[in-house]
């Protein structure tokens, strides 16, 4: 459950630093954001599901 905001805070920390051109990781960290945003969402929708 803390997996998916992790995932996306540091896939978006990722994705600025790469643009400001400190880091050189911009695709491991667009994956990082993306799938953190999905596992959210797949929770989210779980929860709705469910209940």
């Amino acid at each position: 459950m803390v997996t998916g905001p992790l995932a996306l805070v540091l896939g978006a920390t990722g994705i600025r630093r790469s643009e400001k051109g400190v880091a050189t990781n911009f695709g491991p960290s667009l994956t990082g954001a993306t799938l953190g945003a999905l596992a959210i969402l797949v929770v989210a929708l779980m929860f709705a599901v469910t209940r």
